[in-house]
């Protein structure tokens, strides 16, 4: 089995897709890889696409094989890993907190720590006009205007389900979570049981845990910077009582220590962890710019 490639270019969306989509994770390699890694909560779901080798993940004794359109959920504390085998061909779309109901009426509980087959959940002639968007194209640029144009045409099927929960998570992520869920229920002018009934069944995590996971991406951006100084002062920057609660969080994610993971460096998983988008739709190669018209 390789070392971590970076297998995922981390690419924007199309403004027309930016209130649903976060970003878009794009692999293409035309060579055989055997990588494994084990996922951990990003606060987002994702829709994916697969176009080259299938992708398994194995969930206990429950093993999948990606191929073709399928939902990822949000990752709890069960022990997954991915097994990338052969040639990657595979684009997600990470979709913000409300996306999943809003865009597919699927609440993002009901998929929690799975990634599932879309056909076990939407409507065949639904399934059929996503694949009819992509099938054709076949570069980077091509696949995610095709990947966008779909979604916008998936988003006009559905009744708008907007909601305060958007609001909510924008909050969460702007303190890197480092806020409380009475402070939201107060600031939002809602009773703390009705936010978290609303907030974990449309976006598949308790307010809580959001703001845990939140927490530990700001972490690894945090280390992703450039030097690092003590880890006491990492934790105490990001929002840890201490350095003891933060080693908690990286090895109940990661199976590791933050002094191991910074050594680790895993490329994959700092990009997965919440890696911002470095690349504009014009700064793709010539002629690649994201037209959805």
């Amino acid at each position: 089995m390789t070392s971590a490639p970076d297998i995922y270019k981390i690419c924007p969306p199309p403004p027309a897709v930016a209130p649903f989509v976060e970003r878009f994770l794009y692999a293409d390699i035309n060579y055989n890889v055997d990588y494994q890694i084990r996922p951990f909560p990003t606060g987002r779901c994702f829709i994916g696409f697969v176009f080259r080798d299938p992708i398994s993940s194995q969930r206990a004794a429950q093993r999948t094989s990606a191929t073709g359109f399928h939902f990822c959920g949000q990752v709890g504390e069960d022990d997954i890993n991915v097994r990338y085998s052969g040639e990657i061909g595979h684009i997600m779309a990470e979709l913000k907190p409300s996306a999943m109901l809003r865009l597919f009426g699927l609440p993002a509980s009901e998929i929690n720590g799975l990634s599932v087959d879309v056909r076990d959940f939407l409507p065949r002639r639904a399934v059929q006009r996503m694949f009819d968007h992509i099938a054709a194209a076949r570069n980077q640029a091509a696949r995610i205007a095709a990947f966008s144009r779909m979604l916008l045409d998936q988003l006009r099927t559905q009744p708008d389900r907007r909601s305060i929960v958007d609001t909510i998570a924008a909050e969460i992520d702007r303190t890197h979570g480092q806020i409380k869920v009475r402070d939201l229920a107060e600031q939002f002018e809602i009773s703390q049981r009705t936010l978290t009934r609303q907030f974990t069944e449309t976006v598949g995590l308790a307010p809580k845990r959001y703001a845990s996971v939140a927490r530990l991406n700001n972490t690894i951006r945090y280390l992703n910077a450039g030097p690092n100084p003590t880890l006491a002062k990492v934790a105490a920057d990001t929002g840890y009582y201490d350095e003891a609660h933060m080693s908690h969080d990286f090895t109940r994610y990661f199976g590791m220590s933050p002094a191991r993971f910074i050594e680790a460096r895993n490329a994959m998983v700092i990009s997965y962890a919440g890696a911002k988008p470095q690349d504009s739709p014009e700064s793709l190669s010539p002629g690649s710019r994201f037209a959805l018209d």
